[in-house]
């Protein structure tokens, strides 16, 4: 259910702002880590330092760090905004029939995660390529993928996706919310508990995206 006194389409802008400054914010280390997973040119990256200064040196910040930026832009309000929807929409229907905030917090998790992936994913397959250097722009990696492997190549990880990303967010939002229930009884208090929980359970998300990205680029 939506956060007291917090309106959906609140909660839907949040979300999309929260995606788009994560990836932002993220995405050089995410291109680090995605050229050492590489098959094809990991071998030239063996070490996180090493990589970096390697991709700094011959290529520059921009070139280096935020290459395939863009996908990964667009996608993220759209697939941030959906996914903190679904979640609230689908954990309401839970409750018109069950009790057990424990179940509707399930729901809404998974149908958060299928939402989230089934959008995110096309655009994901398309920074993966730009990071690993296969395409310098965005519309020549969507055009040659296309017309060389059909629509499907967008679409081939989705299974491994949701495979992982339905019990992620499954755990996400089910630790978020029986950790806040029980911690923090001022404003202050439970503002600071937030903080920290949203690290806990962020980490916990990307522990099983780990593995969901090696599937994704093998």
């Amino acid at each position: 259910m939506p956060e007291e006194g917090i309106s959906l389409q609140h909660t839907i802008v949040a979300g999309g702002l929260s995606g788009l400054s994560e990836h932002i914010v993220m995405f050089p280390l995410d291109s680090v880590k995605t050229r050492m997973m590489s098959k094809e040119i990991g071998h030239l990256y063996p070490t996180l330092t090493s990589s970096a200064k390697k991709m700094f040196q011959e290529e520059g910040l921009w070139h280096g760090f935020y290459r395939g930026v863009w996908p990964a832009c667009c996608s993220a309000m759209p697939a941030h905004a959906a996914l903190f929807s679904a979640f609230e929409y689908s954990s309401k229907f839970a409750s018109n029939y069950t009790s057990n905030q424990a179940t509707c917090t399930a729901v809404g998790g998974a149908a958060a995660s299928v939402v989230h992936e089934t959008v995110s994913v096309p655009f994901d397959v398309v920074k993966q390529r730009m990071q690993a250097c296969q395409f310098n722009t965005a519309s020549r990696c969507v055009k040659e993928t296309f017309a060389k492997e059909g629509i499907f190549a967008f679409y081939r990880s989705l299974p491994a996706a949701l495979l992982i990303g339905i019990p992620a967010q499954v755990v996400h939002w089910l630790t978020y919310r029986t950790a806040k229930a029980v911690t923090g009884k001022t404003i202050e208090e439970r503002m600071a508990a937030d903080y920290f929980l949203c690290g806990v359970c962020n980490f916990i998300y990307y522990f099983f995206f780990f593995f969901n990205f090696c599937i994704q680029s093998s």
